[in-house]
């Protein structure tokens, strides 16, 4: 089995972990084409299930801390509305699973959390938001 083979199964494990956040079907789709990217990285590191899912994970953590970023997904300054709070839960989540696998050190993790903490406190809301305050991650 290939590396996007792989990937995309420990993506359909990722259901287990954050399904119960309204917010997982569109950062799900948003795996997708990230996944089959061609990627040497990728080839490179997932040779079995375990490296597939650390791979996803970080992915997922990754694009999830530049959605936030964005300002979309903050009511004020410093403040996220509930699908921001939701994405947050989904990264924090993503983190702990990469300490607790192994993938990344507590150290490492502490850094990541802090830099999350940052990225919320400082991302300005968008001026393109509706009235409503709702905002969808890019590409839904």
């Amino acid at each position: 089995m290939d590396a996007v083979e792989l990937s995309f199964q420990a993506l359909s494990r990722c259901d287990e972990i954050f399904a119960k956040n309204h917010m997982w079907e569109n950062v799900r789709a948003a795996m997708f084409p990230m996944i089959e990217q061609s990627n040497d990285i990728r080839d490179a590191i997932v040779v079995d299930d375990e490296t597939a899912a650390k791979f996803v994970v970080s992915v997922l953590a990754r694009y999830v801390e530049r959605q936030l970023a964005t300002g979309n997904f903050h009511c004020h300054r410093g403040t996220l509305g509930i699908h921001g709070q939701n994405l947050r839960e989904i990264a924090e989540t993503a983190l702990r699973y990469l300490e607790e696998h192994k993938a990344i050190s507590h150290d490492s993790y502490l850094m990541k959390m802090k830099h999350l903490n940052e990225v919320v406190s400082t991302a300005s809301r968008s001026q393109n938001i509706a009235p409503t305050g709702r905002a969808d991650v890019a590409g839904s």
